[in-house]
């Protein structure tokens, strides 16, 4: 029992005991999920992904962005071709790799804010280790580039007295993702309340080496994508309405939804997948009562921080750090991706872990036995919570079900289902979803495609026309929809559509018109619409840019057509001398050689279609 008893007091004397408490809360809330299927974006950024699925792309991934060049985040997928190269599509290795790295991150807040006070740190770092909100980013595989760029960003806070060392942490932070680029300030924060004050000039090298790792980040950002910002077109009318919306609506609205990101960090009552169009509605009115309510939260914050900030300095730092890091995700500055997501709560949490952290030390020194009961029981009423959250991301069909019931005026979720259906390959129970997705958000282009694509596989070339014309309507400069537009048409027979639909293509699209192949579709359906001199310049065209077979081989048919029997003769030579064989070559190459009258030329023709199609009826009868 004494043995017992002296164990116990080395392991509460240790200074790993804290560590290790912190870590196993870590993985006890989370552990659950890594038995989770992928889900949500994770067919995107790593099912449906071939650039990760092979190492030998790893330089593509540092050299291009993600999503037609939308972000980059280039550590953020070597992390999964790694993965992918250790058990191919096991969703079980992703999931235990984004618990572990939750833990890494809670053991890096408690050792980033210890200069703040050891128990608070370990108090904060305790509830940010089972707070419900993390539950997307843990949960949701897509979702690592929260992990490690907060994990990378807080080793770098964790060395502000080290400063080559903290600015290559936080230039690696920022290859996961772009928050990071507040860890400078963070740092002011930080040294703000360190007891042992580093030295000024010790701080001003470290913040010299912060800036510039995030200056090599913004330029290697620039050259990669062409852009510092998030550019406006795409499936933002979806994701984000504030980046349609004027300057005034936008930032009443995001101040609105700051002050229920700020409540959602200190009671997470409503948590949601989804927060699209038209989900939140947009703050039209500086007088609307939500904007007065939410915006009044904030000030009320601000202000108790500021009358706080001497006796409960934590308090008034850990408003300034939710601040300071939700500062480039708000939509108050420009704006983003997405309008609200609970993912990007992730590094901002933690100064309301630490707000709460200072009130139950407080208590805890006043009145020690309440005070820790409270710590256990908001701890496990957090912990628990996050664990019946987590089953939300178990699989696809939890996440879409979880998106109806938490988002049911939102566009995405009608939407999420129907690719939901469609990637199990059925288009009759997608086709209805897809539909009323578009009800919602009529510019939801992709939802358009997609049920052009399922309509089009379905059979019903004719819905599948209407929805790819108008599709083709409004971006008549994109290549795929005209494409589209042009195959469907094609089986329809409807030749004047295909026309019509490929020059105006090439009128809005210069590059298309410097194409062999686009003229060639244009001749063939000239061709078929008897417009025979027309079809004979497209074909001509075609040539000039670049020789094909097929081009030669329907010239050549329109001038049997036309009577130019020789000349046809001359475009069938040039199609075989391009490396065309078959026996309708040879069969009308000999017709329209014995027509323009070289006989000799004709036999000569059939013997060498019959050294290749020795059995050929056609050139057997030629012959005779």
């Amino acid at each position: 029992a004494m043995d017992w008893t002296a164990t116990l007091g080395s392991i509460r004397n240790s200074r790993r005991a804290p560590a290790v408490a912190l870590a196993l809360l870590a993985l006890a809330v989370y552990a659950n999920t890594v038995r989770y299927q992928f889900a949500y974006d994770d067919f995107l950024l790593i099912v449906e992904n071939p650039e990760i699925q092979s190492l030998r792309n790893v330089g593509r991934l540092f050299t291009t962005g993600v999503l037609d060049n939308f972000h980059y985040r280039a550590l953020t997928r070597l992390s999964f071709a790694l993965d992918y190269a250790a058990v191919g599509l096991q969703p079980w290795l992703y999931h235990a790799e984004n618990v572990l790295l939750h833990a890494v991150v809670t053991l890096l807040v408690y050792l980033a804010l210890r200069s703040l006070g050891d128990r608070a740190a370990w108090l904060a770092a305790a509830l940010f280790a089972v707070h419900p909100v993390h539950t997307e980013v843990v949960a949701n595989v897509a979702s690592r580039s929260e992990l490690l760029a907060a994990a990378l960003g807080l080793a770098a806070l964790a060395q502000l007295d080290r400063p080559l060392r903290a600015g290559i942490l936080l230039f690696l932070a920022l290859l996961a993702k772009e928050q990071p680029v507040v860890v400078p300030a963070l740092a002011v924060v930080l040294w703000s309340g360190r007891g042992d004050r580093l030295p000024i000039r010790r701080l001003a090298w470290t913040l010299a080496a912060l800036l510039a790792a995030v200056l090599a980040f913004l330029l290697i950002l620039y050259l990669v994508l062409g852009h510092l910002s998030w550019p406006r077109y795409g499936l933002l009318a979806l994701d984000n309405p504030l980046a349609l919306s004027d300057p005034a609506t936008r930032v009443r609205t995001a101040l609105m939804i700051l002050g229920q990101n700020l409540a959602l960090c200190f009671v997470p009552s409503y948590l949601s997948v989804d927060y699209s169009y038209p989900q939140i509605p947009l703050v039209r009115s500086w007088l609307q009562t939500r904007f007065l309510l939410w915006s009044s939260l904030l000030v009320l914050s601000l202000a108790g921080a500021w009358l706080a900030r001497r006796a409960h300095p934590n308090v008034a730092r850990g408003l300034a750090w939710f601040l300071v890091a939700i500062g480039p995700v708000s939509n108050l500055l420009a704006p983003i991706g997405t309008i609200r997501a609970d993912r990007l709560l992730y590094l901002p949490s933690i100064g309301a872990c630490l707000i709460l952290a200072e009130v139950l030390q407080r208590l805890i020194e006043e009145r020690r036995r309440l005070g820790l009961a409270l710590a256990v029981i908001l701890m496990a009423a957090l912990g628990l919570a996050a664990v019946q959250r987590n089953g939300v991301w178990r699989d696809e069909a939890t996440v879409i079900h979880s998106m109806a019931v938490d988002a049911p005026r939102s566009a995405r979720a009608p939407f999420a289902l129907a690719q939901h259906y469609a990637r199990q390959g059925n288009c009759r129970a997608a086709i209805p979803a897809f539909q009323r997705s578009l009800e919602i958000l009529p510019e939801l282009w992709l939802a358009r495609f997609k049920l052009a694509v399922c309509l089009e596989t379905l059979g019903d070339l004719r819905a599948a026309q209407e929805q790819y014309r108008r599709l083709f309507v409004e971006n008549s400069s994109n290549s795929l929809f005209a494409h589209r537009l042009v195959r469907v048409c094609e089986r329809l027979g409807d030749w004047r559509s295909v026309t019509n639909a490929i020059r105006r293509l090439m009128v809005y699209n210069p590059q298309e018109a410097r194409q062999a192949g686009t003229w060639l579709l244009l001749a063939n359906a000239l061709l078929r619409l008897g417009d025979l001199d027309q079809a004979d310049t497209a074909y001509r065209r075609s040539l000039e840019l670049e020789g094909s077979t097929l081009a030669h081989f329907n010239l050549a048919g329109l001038l049997v057509r036309r009577g130019r029997f020789a000349e046809a003769a001359v475009e069938y030579r040039a199609a075989r001398l391009m490396g065309m064989e078959s026996e309708a070559l040879y069969e009308d190459w000999a017709l329209a050689a014995r027509k323009a009258g070289d006989q000799a030329a004709a036999r000569a023709i059939v013997a060498r279609g019959l050294e290749r199609f020795p059995a050929s009826r056609p050139l057997k009868q030629l012959l005779r």
